[in-house]
């Protein structure tokens, strides 16, 4: 009774981190595929997220650093 108890417990567990694993990969497929595509807002001209977060990125690394 017992054993099939955990058995069913550790079938259940299995699936779940089954389902929360393809759950992250769809998840950073469809972030992939989405930041490759153009941006729809006005004055990107075209620009994919990536390309912008590189920019933005680019920019803070410019700046003088500040004093505490």
């Amino acid at each position: 009774m017992i054993r099939s108890l955990f058995s069913v417990l550790g079938l259940l567990i299995r699936a779940l981190l089954v389902v929360i694993l393809i759950g992250g990969l769809v998840f950073v497929a469809f972030a992939g595929y989405k930041g490759s595509q153009p941006m729809q807002q006005e004055g990107a001209n075209g620009m994919t997220y990536w390309q912008f977060m590189h920019e933005r990125i680019g920019t803070i690394h410019e700046l003088p650093a500040k004093m505490l």
